[in-house]
């Protein structure tokens, strides 16, 4: 039998990925911190704000997204477009066939209200962040996410996010 439960938690966002442990020089370091504060500065912007010159930066921006180390995407504020709310889901699921988890992931990465989907260790299998109108579109979301394959999640739990703290500024860790 499928056990759901709810509970609140606090869900942090992320813009920044690293695919791998790369060492950050100081001015790769600045002119990150520059986009954490205002991702649409031009060069010029960056080179008066860094104090670093601008064919440097534009070398830097593009050898830095080439290896991965730095993805500028546009933020969308939920909220802003009729979703106001976000949950975190729980997923463990049964040892089925490798293509009962492939589909899955397809189907989960092809969700446009799940905009973080990961696969974690531990007693839950996968979870995910959901942006959600209200509490009916939340529970017609989680019914759809399991019939994306029949019986393959055992047991999910959701956490209705109550409030945010800290989104996306990961300036810090530089």
């Amino acid at each position: 039998m499928l056990k759901i439960s709810v509970n609140f938690i606090i869900y942090t966002n992320i813009c920044l990925f690293m695919t791998e442990i790369t060492k950050l020089d100081h001015k790769n370091k600045k002119i990150i911190k520059a986009l954490f504060k205002n991702g649409r500065m031009t060069v010029t912007e960056i080179a008066k704000k860094t104090k670093l010159k601008r064919d440097s930066i534009a070398r830097r921006i593009k050898k830095m997204q080439t290896q991965g180390i730095l993805k500028l995407i546009p933020f969308i504020n939920p909220k802003l477009i009729g979703l106001p709310n976000f949950a975190l889901i729980l997923f463990e699921v049964k040892i089925n066939p490798i293509e009962d988890r492939t589909k899955f992931i397809t189907m989960m990465k092809g969700n446009k209200y799940i905009f973080h989907f990961s696969k974690i260790i531990g007693k839950y299998d996968f979870y995910s962040v959901i942006a959600y109108r209200d509490t009916k579109h939340l529970n017609e979301l989680i019914e759809t996410i399991k019939r994306y394959v029949e019986g393959f999640i055992e047991n999910l739990e959701v956490f209705q996010i109550a409030e945010e703290y800290k989104i996306e500024n990961m300036s810090e860790l530089l």
